[in-house]
């Protein structure tokens, strides 16, 4: 997200989107998707580490395979594991382990919590804060993560459940899904602190209506892990909102990301997390700024929130897909996704726009729980 410099103008051509683009416009609209930047030593380094973590499941199903014919939990964790999950996401190996907590004992095959929403969701073990003004605490936001391409660095997002991870639809948009690594738990993107997930993705998808009826509509997108995440203090789902829940112009919320950071010359993305509260404004508010300066339509699939002319925080390249919650009822709720705004990252020319989940969450439930 951007505290005050500036950078490249992209535009949507045909269906692909053009760097630094030449058109009679004299102002451009920007997707936040950062231009490629390269991480593959580092990714290479946190892919074998996570390999390791990815073998606890299948290893403790292995330990308690002579016990399997007994219907009990061999696992003091296996309700939580359960309410995460991973009954539906692993039943083989969660038969074996937990079979009381997802209800596989005496042929009942159906995993306790398909098709509902993990219990524990937006209950971060570290306090939401500032630190020096833009810095996230470590382990604030362990929903976030971050999205390569072919080893470099894209995209944010957010985790739903152990297998699906939520995005922007031009995040994949004329991506191959074969060339995603996902990277849950990161923090530091420099460093490698042992507290990372690196997966790849089974498949990647767009909402069947992005860019449907008007251009940005619907830009929200839906990513399959390889294999199911490991939940701890670094790697935690994100809560969804009601379907057609609105939230009220003035709602303070958060904006998390690795966009670049100010505003005014070309970049490099984040190193670090940062964060910013933003406050949601009306949807003609919108349109006046967004709509009038930018000519692309404010629709009711979106939401718009900044911190007044003055301030130079919002989005920017880099925050692609990344999550806006809101606390609501002591949790953390995803109530949007980083679309779209200024080309040149200006809150004076544009408030950040946000797919509004709640218009879509019927569709994300669908795929996710």
């Amino acid at each position: 997200m951007s505290h005050g410099r500036c950078f490249d103008v992209v535009c949507r051509l045909g269906r692909g989107w053009v760097r630094n683009c030449q058109t009679p416009m004299t102002i451009y609209t920007t997707i936040f998707m950062f231009p490629f930047i390269n991480d593959s030593k580092r990714l290479w380094e946190l892919t074998n580490r996570s390999k390791k973590m990815k073998t606890i499941i299948a290893l403790l199903a292995f330990t308690t395979l002579a016990a399997a014919q007994v219907c009990e939990d061999k696992q003091w964790y296996c309700p939580m594991y359960a309410r995460m999950g991973y009954c539906k996401a692993e039943p083989q190996q969660m038969k074996l382990v937990c079979p009381k907590s997802c209800k596989m004992c005496g042929g009942d095959e159906k995993p306790d919590g398909s098709g509902s929403k993990p219990d524990q969701c937006g209950m971060p073990v570290a306090e939401s804060r500032i630190i020096g003004g833009e810095v996230a605490k470590k382990d604030a936001w362990p929903w976030q993560i971050s999205l390569y391409y072919n080893g470099q660095f894209m995209c944010g997002g957010s985790i739903l459940s152990p297998r699906w991870v939520l995005t922007a639809a031009h995040c994949v948009d004329g991506f191959d899904y074969r060339g995603y690594q996902i990277v849950l738990g990161d923090y530091n993107r420099k460093t490698v602190d042992g507290d990372e997930q690196v997966y790849r993705a089974v498949r990647a998808f767009h909402h069947p209506n992005w860019m449907r009826p008007s251009e940005l509509n619907n830009d929200m997108a839906l990513i399959e892990l390889d294999k199911p995440a490991v939940f701890n203090d670094h790697v935690q789902p994100i809560c969804l909102p009601e379907a057609g829940e609105e939230l009220a112009a003035g709602s303070e919320c958060y904006i998390t990301g690795w966009g670049q950071h100010d505003v005014g010359q070309s970049g490099p993305p984040a190193m670090v997390l940062k964060q910013a509260l933003l406050k949601t404004v009306s949807q003609q508010t919108c349109y006046n700024k967004n709509t009038r300066n930018l000519g692309i339509h404010v629709t009711d699939h979106m939401i718009c929130a900044g911190r007044g002319p003055r301030d130079p925080t919002s989005g920017c390249h880099g925050d692609s897909g990344g999550p806006f919650v809101c606390k609501s009822n002591g949790r953390w709720v995803l109530y949007g996704s980083v679309s779209w705004g200024s080309g040149y990252c200006k809150s004076s020319e544009a408030y950040t726009v946000f797919a509004k989940i709640s218009s879509q969450v019927k569709w994300i439930e669908s795929y996710a729980y």
